[in-house]
């Protein structure tokens, strides 16, 4: 028997909570001595009172400590113990408690890596926008650098060749790893009859083995004619895969194609999002692994006062220990050169002052450097690396000039801002920098065939949503002076707590309970 068509279809009953209330009834957490409590659905409630009186002890520590209770006892045994977990508050009865967010103030994951755009997870969506869209820009000559593909031979014959007889063919240069006899035969192996010797066609058995290496192995030789795209595709692939990404068309005048990332001699990456992560060694500046800060000598702590000497002990980093011995190699040193070790540091020559810097190896004096390189040795000590750590400081990374990233990541570009430009703009000025980029989605799927170009026109809109919300509301918390790049370490209380505000309230959750430590 078929499906009746007398069934009515299931009502959907949508429960409305505005008129219902959060009961809490004995409470006896920490100082609270079996409070009642009721908070309406759906709107906005103040604690408040003095300090002592149990305000946290009845927002966060029962009524969000209730609420947390309950979502981890729902999961499995395995999942829970990943999950922090919280006392049980000492209450008898809670009613129509819906699940709850709750936003400290607190300095939890205020590292030296985290930074606004980090804390907010707007790094991680720009660095989508960037993999879909970002152009290659090379670092020396400023044009664009580009994969050349099949598609790229095509339209350049059709439009340049059409009618002409050319020959696709493959440079040989790049098989160094093989001989020339050895690269014959791999080359007949794969079907390869002739190639193109100092302008010249000659069978491959006929070659000069010689003259190999700088010759072409011709792939095919036709008519440019829009009805041979199946073939000029076909041979241009070939070409490229032997000429290990480069490939030469040969007609009335000769022009080469290049699918490598290559330009003036540097080698660029293809845009992926772990490039653009400065806590990935993809990424990251090479000389400050990311920081934006490297460690150096700080001389003024080292000598302190350059009206001291050797024999006032004016270097501060010996004045510890064992290491005063580093006194007695100096001056037995400097007897050699005619330092006496009364003359204060400050009337030192030039020459005076790289010795005690540098050392003399003759004499079996390290010098201060070479005292610094010996702590360094033995950092495995924790008392040696607390030693060195405080005669050194902080400064701007030279590399990168404190954008964390290296070269080939800042070659990227997008909208003509590369991602440190991107992430050293405030909110205000990001939001009008996305404004302005949104029609290059569209030039950026040009190329690519329609299920490729379906998925990345979907990540981008996605990311441009996500992006705009969460933008919309750092800004309407009054932080839209702050920049992506800033670290979370300059933050003041209030601004870390709006920042996480905003990320939870970005959430776009229903019926959910949030617990704001004075927010305002």
């Amino acid at each position: 028997m078929g499906p009746s068509n007398d069934i009515e279809p299931p009502k959907i009953v949508r429960i409305v909570l505005a008129d219902q209330q959060i009961e809490l009834a004995g409470v006896a957490t920490h100082n609270l001595k079996q409070v009642a409590a009721r908070f309406p659905l759906g709107k906005l409630s103040v604690v408040t009172g003095v300090s002592g009186s149990g305000k946290t002890s009845l927002v966060f520590d029962s009524l969000y400590g209730e609420s947390y209770r309950r979502y981890v006892e729902s999961l499995s045994s395995f999942a829970r113990q990943y999950l922090k977990s919280l006392p049980k508050p000492e209450i008898e009865q809670v009613k129509n408690l819906p699940p709850a967010i709750a936003v400290r103030q607190s300095r939890s994951g205020a590292t030296n890596r985290s930074t606004v755009g980090t804390m907010t997870e707007l790094n991680d969506i720009l660095r989508i926008l960037f993999r879909h869209l970002s152009r290659v820009i090379c670092q020396k000559c400023g044009n664009e650098v580009r994969r050349e593909t099949s598609q790229d031979v095509y339209r350049y014959l059709l439009a340049e060749a059409t009618g002409q007889k050319v020959m696709i063919c493959a440079p040989l240069d790049q098989w160094d790893s093989l001989k020339p006899a050895e690269l014959r035969d791999y080359l007949e192996a794969q079907g390869c009859s002739r190639c193109l010797t100092q302008g010249e066609v000659v069978r491959l058995e006929e070659a000069k083995l010689s003259k190999l290496k700088a010759s072409f192995v011709i792939m095919d030789r036709l008519t440019v004619a829009a009805s041979q795209k199946a073939r000029i595709f076909e041979a241009s692939q070939l070409a490229f895969k032997l000429g290990r990404g480069r490939m030469v068309v040969v007609g009335d005048e000769e022009r080469e194609f290049d699918a490598n990332l290559e330009c003036c001699g540097i080698t660029y990456r293809d845009p992926t999002e772990t490039l653009f992560s400065y806590n990935h060694p993809l990424g990251a500046c090479e000389s400050c692994q990311g920081f934006g800060y490297t460690s150096e000598l700080n001389w003024g702590k080292i000598i302190p006062d350059p009206e001291k000497s050797l024999a006032d002990e004016g270097v501060a980093a010996w004045n510890f220990g064992q290491f005063r011995e580093f006194y007695r190699w100096a001056v037995e040193s400097g007897k050699d050169l005619g330092v006496t070790a009364t003359k204060p540091f400050g009337k030192y020559t030039k020459a005076q002052m790289a010795w005690l810097m540098d050392g003399d190896e003759e004499n079996d004096y390290p010098g201060i450097l070479g005292f610094f390189n010996y702590l360094h040795s033995k950092r495995y000590k924790t008392h040696y690396r607390i030693h060195s750590a405080r005669f050194h400081h902080y400064v701007l990374c030279t590399t990168c000039d404190g954008s964390r990233l290296n070269e080939i990541a800042l070659a990227c570009e997008l909208g003509e801002k590369n991602f440190a430009e991107v992430c050293g703009q405030n909110i205000t000025s990001l939001t009008q920098w996305t404004a302005s980029i949104r029609d290059l989605a569209d030039q950026a799927v040009q190329d690519l065939d329609r299920q490729a170009a379906t998925e990345r026109l979907d990540a981008v809109r996605e990311a441009f949503a996500e992006i705009d919300a969460r933008l919309q509301y750092l800004a309407q918390m009054g932080l839209g002076y702050l920049t992506l790049q800033r670290s979370s370490r300059t933050l003041s209380g209030g601004e870390l707590q709006r920042i996480h505000m905003a990320r939870c309230l970005g959430s776009a959750l229903t019926d959910t309970l949030y617990c704001l430590d004075e927010p305002t």
